[in-house]
C-alpha cells in the first residue's frame, strides 16, 4: 500500500468505508418480487468520495500478502508507476444494468433447477481446465455425494468466510 499512497498522496479523495459487506435481495426484473431462495451478497474493498462528490467503489482483482506484492512489483514501481497505478471510470448504462438484472435472475433459476435435479454445468474449456484445481472431478465425472467430500477435498461450513461480519481481511 505504500506505493499506492506515494502515487496518490495529493489526490482529493475521501475514504468513506473499507471492506464493506452488503446483502441485497435478488429481484425478478419482470415481477419486481424478491427471490425467496437467493440474495446478492459481497464485500466492497473500498468506497471513496471523488473530488467532484461522486462515490466510487474500488475492487481489488486478487488478494496478496504484502511480501508477495513486494516481490512481484517493487522493482518496477519506480520505473513505471502509471502502469501499476491507474484510475478509470467504468460507466454502466441503464440498459446494461437492466440486462444484467435479467441475466442474474436467469442464473438464479438455473441454480435452483440444478439443485433440484442434482445436475451441474461443467465449465470445460482450454483456458480453465489446465489450471483448475477441480479438473479431476469435472473431467473424470467423479460422482460427488452431498455431505461427503471426495478424497483430497474438504467440505467448508462457510464457503465465503470473507463475507463474515467483523472480518478484518
Amino acid at each position: 500500500m505504500t506505493g499506492h499512497f506515494w502515487r496518490y498522496e495529493n489526490d482529493d479523495v475521501e475514504i468513506i468505508d473499507v471492506e464493506r459487506t452488503f446483502e441485497l435481495p435478488l429481484v425478478n426484473p419482470q415481477t419486481g418480487r424478491a427471490s425467496r431462495a437467493f440474495a446478492l451478497a459481497g464485500k466492497i474493498d473500498a468506497i471513496v468520495r471523488l473530488a467532484d462528490g461522486r462515490l466510487y467503489a474500488s475492487q481489488r482483482e486478487r488478494d496478496e500478502t504484502p511480501e508477495q506484492y513486494g516481490v512481484r512489483l517493487l522493482h518496477d514501481i519506480g520505473v513505471r508507476p502509471d502502469y501499476y497505478f491507474q484510475r478509470r471510470e467504468v460507466p454502466h448504462l441503464e440498459d446494461e444494468l437492466a440486462e444484467f438484472q435479467i441475466e442474474l435472475w436467469q442464473q438464479a433459476k438455473q441454480l435452483l433447477d440444478s439443485r433440484r435435479h442434482g445436475r451441474w454445468f461443467r465449465n470445460v474449456h482450454r483456458f480453465t481446465c489446465g489450471t483448475c484445481e477441480f479438473a479431476d472431478i469435472c473431467l473424470n465425472s467423479v460422482h460427488v455425494t452431498p455431505g461427503a467430500a471426495p478424497a483430497g477435498y474438504e467440505l467448508l461450513a462457510n464457503v465465503h468466510p470473507e463475507l463474515a461480519t467483523g472480518d478484518s481481511a
